[in-house]
């Protein structure tokens, strides 16, 4: 039996996509007229933005994975799953 996306997989699927998206965005910028302009994400870069990319993209397939299987159940796909995931992302 096939069940809808419902509200709270909406939510972690733009969620996940915005934090994709918002990675390699430009957040801050100086300079430009008398020095050189630097720009800056607001992830800062290394360890944590990968971090964050791959919990992004594990919650999008987990999200998706229910969806992948003909029975539609995942033992993967409970709350603690995605608890750990958003753990991941804030640390």
């Amino acid at each position: 039996m096939r069940r809808g996306l419902g509200r709270g997989r909406t939510l972690i699927g733009l969620g996940a996509v915005l934090v994709i998206a918002s990675i390699p965005l430009p957040w801050l910028r100086a300079g430009g007229t008398v020095l050189e302009a630097a720009t800056s994400s607001g992830q800062g870069g290394g360890v944590p933005v990968l971090a964050l990319f791959v919990s992004s993209v594990a919650a999008l397939a987990l999200m998706l994975l229910p969806f992948a299987t003909r029975s539609g159940a995942v033992r993967l796909d409970r709350p603690l799953s995605y608890a750990v995931l958003l753990t991941v992302s804030a640390a």
